[in-house]
């Protein structure tokens, strides 16, 4: 794949989870701040530890070479 169809996915996608974010926050009839801060740090640990696996095989030296 090319740079420009990962980046297209990868817009595509986030939209997709805009979305359902947004239809279930509509649905909350009261906010818990506390819950709230463990989902983010939750979703932003498991984005951070994808990307940094992602950078890690992309970089690891193929067993052929």
């Amino acid at each position: 794949m090319a740079w420009y169809e990962i980046f297209i996915v990868s817009v595509g996608l986030s939209l997709d989870v805009f979305t359902y974010a947004l239809y279930k926050g509509a649905m909350l009839s009261r906010l818990d701040k506390k819950q709230i801060l463990k989902m983010i740090l939750l979703f932003t640990g498991w984005q951070s530890g994808a990307m940094l696996l992602g950078c890690l095989l992309y970089t690891s030296p193929s067993p052929r070479d």
